[in-house]
């Protein structure tokens, strides 16, 4: 019974959302300064509702639905500023010239080889969209339209995608002293 009454919750919930979608993105644009990011946490957050297990009496289903955009928010700028410092970190130890030795080579051979089997281990659209991210070098909007999803998204799955293709690399150079991203990077010519 008590499951039965927090979908209701979950799917008024939505319908409030889907009602007021007009009003809570103009009011989040204001807040976040960006239509597009306003709809993406809108859209992110109606995904996000599954996530909610206790829902208990909702006294202003209103404020509750602003008040879990600005989380999702939140989590999208945290995840964006940990991304851009680490991407920073990498860009400044790229700036050594790369000198070509056999060793280089047969790692480099080996990389190529875990990636294509990574690769060929992911799901269809993820390998897609990495595929069309980073070796294609298609931005991101693009890509969101392509497939019908949001940017977020494609982020999130682009970050999956090296976060897979880094471990099956860590097998050929375990404790490098360069992150997955910048290896996985590497290997496709980036």
């Amino acid at each position: 019974m008590r499951l039965i009454m927090a979908d209701d919750r979950r799917f008024t919930l939505r319908q409030l959302l889907t009602t007021k979608y007009e009003e809570l993105k103009r009011k989040l644009t204001r807040r976040l300064g960006s239509a597009e990011t306003a709809a993406e946490v809108l859209h992110e957050t109606y995904l996000r509702l599954d996530g909610v297990v206790e829902l208990g009496s909702v006294r202003n289903p209103d404020g509750l639905l602003y008040r879990i955009a600005l989380n999702v928010a939140m989590d999208g700028y945290r995840a964006d500023a940990r991304w851009l410092r680490r991407a920073e970190l990498e860009a400044l130890t790229r700036g050594e010239e790369d000198q070509l030795t056999p060793e280089r080579i047969v790692v480099a051979r080996s990389e190529i080889a875990m990636l294509e089997g990574a690769l060929a281990e992911m799901p269809a659209r993820r390998r897609a969209i990495f595929t069309a991210a980073l070796v294609e070098d298609v931005p991101y909007r693009t890509i969101a339209a392509r497939f019908g999803v949001s940017v977020r998204l494609v982020e999130r799955e682009v970050r999956k995608a090296l976060d897979h293709a880094g471990e099956r690399l860590e097998k050929v150079e375990p404790h490098g002293s360069l992150s997955r991203e910048t290896r996985v990077e590497k290997a496709i010519g980036k």
